[in-house]
Order: structure tokens, then sequence, then C-alpha cells
């Protein structure tokens, strides 16, 4: 693994864990297969398992297709099931909602919408590492912060001036960014 996939893993598992997901990554499976990132959150009698993948889709469509599907196979499904299972204790009554989303940082722009057509119907979710930087972060901050401040952990009541918690770093950075950039960049009117 490189060190800047290594980055953007962590982006998106800080992410995940700000939107309230218990988040594990570098998972060893049985074999020698490793999952990027397993992210669990128990909401209205489900189980929500997020099982996510980050990588590069640099070759010919047929290629990363393939490569993106094996990551998301039927034996690592049910490997990651026994997993979470073994993690956390899990009564009887909880339906399994299990989702899996490839976060690509390349990727020709012609294979998106066929790759993203056919993997929907493997129920796998295509999404660039650009989409979550620049869309669902920010929402997913806008939304801790409201949270915070409704249920009065912050006296804070300007949401734009409640600070994440500090085990966030990369997201604190991020959150800079967004921040200097809407400051530098000319407002839409």
């Amino acid at each position: 693994m490189t060190i800047q996939r290594e980055v953007e893993e962590q982006v998106i598992a800080e992410w995940m864990s700000l939107d309230g997901y218990f988040v594990e990554t570098n998972i060893q499976l049985k074999g020698s297969k490793e999952v990027d990132i397993v992210a669990v959150k128990v909401k209205d009698g489900q189980i929500i398992v997020k099982h996510v993948e980050v990588g590069i889709l640099e070759y010919k469509y047929e290629t990363n297709l393939k490569t993106v599907q094996d990551k998301f196979g039927e034996k690592i499904r049910k490997d990651i099931k026994e997993f979470v299972a073994r993690r956390i204790t899990l009564s009887e009554n909880y339906v399994w909602d299990y989702r899996c989303e490839y976060i690509f940082t390349y990727l020709a722009k012609k294979q998106v919408q066929r790759m993203t057509e056919v993997l929907a119907q493997d129920t796998i979710e295509l999404t660039s590492f650009d989409t979550i930087l620049l869309e669902r972060i920010p929402l997913t901050m806008k939304k801790w912060r409201e949270r915070a401040i409704e249920s009065g952990r912050v006296t804070q009541n300007d949401p734009q001036r409640v600070m994440l918690p500090r085990k966030y770093r990369i997201l604190y950075i991020v959150d800079r960014c967004i921040e200097t950039f809407q400051s530098i960049s000319p407002s839409k009117g």
C-alpha cells in the first residue's frame, strides 16, 4: 500500500467515523485478502455494514471491472459479516444492510458511467474520491456541527465556528482547506 492510498483511506475512515460509524481499517481476512475499510452502524433495528475499498483504476475497462468485482466477492462479504459478528455482540433481531462502495482516485472518464451501471447490478457503488472530498465530507461536517449545537455539547451557536474533535486530524485539515478556498473564491451571485 502506498502512503498516498493510506492517506486517502484515513480521510474516508475519519469521515465515516464522524458520520457515526465504528470503523476498522486494513482488516486481514482469511487467506491473504485485506479489506481497506469496514464501517458499522446500528440504526432502527438494522446493522449497517459499509465495506469500502479505495484505489486507482488505471487499466482497460474489463481489467478495472474485474478488479472491483473481485474486491466484493461473495466469500469476502461472508468473511466480513463473520468478522463484524465476532467484533460486536449481535442479537438475532438485527437485519443486515450490507453496502459495498469502491472509491476511486482515478478512472478514465469514458469508463465511469458504464462501470457505475454494471457495478450497481452487483450492489456495488462506484464513487470518485473527489465527490467524497468536495460533497459528502462537507455535508457530514455540517450535519455533525448542527447536531453538536442541538445537543448542547458545544456552547457556540455558529456552526462554522464549531471545531471538529481532535481525533479527526486529517478532516481538520480538509475543513481548513475548504474554508480557505471558500474565502478566496469569488462568490456566486
